[in-house]
């Protein structure tokens, strides 16, 4: 539990920075319902990391819910991404009318979300593993304990 804390806490640190970005450039040009999205965001992201923090219980099923309804997207437009790579040879293809720039671009943005959520999904499902394995073996063991708050939660889903 405590190397999803601390994979949690580093993503949300590394997530916040272009968010905080996204919401001064919504504020410089008087958006607000990008302003309302971007501080929600944040607000959520940050709520989030304090109640797994102090172990509140549910705060790691919607925690790694919420990781998972974040990364997925994602990782649909980066496998589309590699895909049209890997078809056209590059960033850019005979007939495109785009600019290999603004995908090299959108590509790096979209992976400053990408890459910290899917450290966050690999330290839960690490915790998910170590609970299901201890649960079985030990029931009272120290991993079964700090993953206990979500036992009846996870008990369902799995």
């Amino acid at each position: 539990m405590r190397l999803y804390q601390w994979a949690l806490t580093a993503a949300a640190l590394a997530i916040s920075l272009p968010l905080a970005f996204l919401l001064h450039s919504q504020i410089t040009r008087e958006q607000t319902t990008g302003i309302a999205v971007m501080a929600g965001s944040l607000l959520l992201l940050w709520s989030v990391t304090v109640a797994v923090w102090r172990r509140w219980r549910g705060a790691f099923t919607v925690s790694l819910a919420l990781a998972a309804l974040l990364w997925l997207p994602l990782w649909l437009i980066t496998s589309r991404r590699i895909a049209f790579m890997l078809r056209h040879g590059g960033m850019d293809c005979a007939s495109c009318q785009g600019s290999p720039m603004v995908f090299l671009l959108q590509m790096v943005m979209e992976q400053m979300f990408f890459v910290p959520l899917t450290f966050v999904l690999l330290a839960g499902a690490r915790c998910v593993w170590q609970w299901r394995q201890t649960s079985k073996t030990r029931p009272d063991t120290q991993t079964n304990q700090a993953c206990a708050h979500a036992s009846e939660k996870m008990r369902e889903i799995i």
